[in-house]
């Protein structure tokens, strides 16, 4: 079961992340309320590609990642203001340098 979605109560990038969404269960947004069916089945399709592939040294760690921005910009407008939404590179992707600039592999998305 891989995530494509967490949690954070305060915008401290310590903070430990609480799983929301995977490849089984949607994200839910509301009391009865989940994303898109079509959103949720294009997530589990990027984060599959990540489990499946991220250990390849030739994975395309570029356009995956933009892939991952396009996916939570559509989140965004699914969820409109009721979540604040950020894009975090991860930490396998080669060109994540070291936890020193994690700020600079977050990207929000408005």
């Amino acid at each position: 079961m891989a995530p494509y979605a967490w949690s954070k109560r305060q915008r401290n990038v310590h903070e430990p992340l609480e799983n929301i969404a995977d490849q089984i269960n949607p994200l839910q947004i509301a009391k009865d309320m989940f994303i898109s069916h079509n959103l949720h089945v294009q997530f589990s399709s990027w984060v599959n590609d990540f489990e499946a592939n991220s250990t390849d040294t030739n994975f395309p760690w570029e356009l995956w990642n933009q892939r991952g921005v396009a996916l939570a910009r559509l989140l965004k407008e699914e969820v409109k203001e009721k979540f604040a939404i950020e894009y975090h590179v991860p930490l396998e992707d080669p060109h994540f340098t070291s936890l020193e600039v994690i700020n600079e592999h977050i990207i929000p998305i408005r």
